[in-house]
């Protein structure tokens, strides 16, 4: 594993959808922004928290939330459930590229939820997952050490 922050972690997943083959575009949004506005599709949104690091500075364990999406065609296209099994697949195999790079760790089981848009609302369709995921801090180890007796 790397040493990563909270924006390093962020960074990360958004780096991993954008390499993704499949995945048209990856960003990371507040949670009020507008995801959807002027997206490629399929989409990889990871929802920013903004006070990660000031309310719990020097974390090693974070929950980053991220959006795989798809939009549906005004007419005829794709169906709902056939969008939400390839999302699903999209999604199912950022969390095993996450496990397979090891350049974070992810702790137990991610969370998913569906979400079911149609072509007659501006939603998208997808699935949203919720992992735990644990970094090595970025710390200064050197100055640390200065503080201790050697063993």
């Amino acid at each position: 594993m790397q040493e990563l922050d909270y924006d390093g972690a962020l960074d990360y997943l958004v780096g991993l959808g954008t390499r993704h083959k499949a995945i048209a575009e990856a960003r990371s949004f507040l949670e009020d922004a507008d995801i959807s506005g002027n997206a490629k599709w399929p989409l990889l949104a990871v929802e920013e928290d903004p006070m990660a690091d000031e309310e719990n500075p020097g974390a090693d364990l974070f929950t980053f939330a991220f959006h795989i999406l798809m939009k549906p065609a005004r007419q005829g296209g794709t169906p709902i459930r056939t969008m939400l099994a390839d999302m699903k697949r999209l999604g199912d195999q950022l969390v095993e590229q996450i496990r397979t790079e090891n350049v974070v760790a992810l702790v137990g089981k991610p969370s998913k939820l569906s979400l079911k848009g149609s072509a007659t609302d501006s939603l998208a369709t997808g699935w949203r997952y919720e992992v735990r995921i644990q970094v090595i801090n970025k710390v200064d180890r050197y100055t640390n050490a200065n503080l201790f007796a050697p063993l």
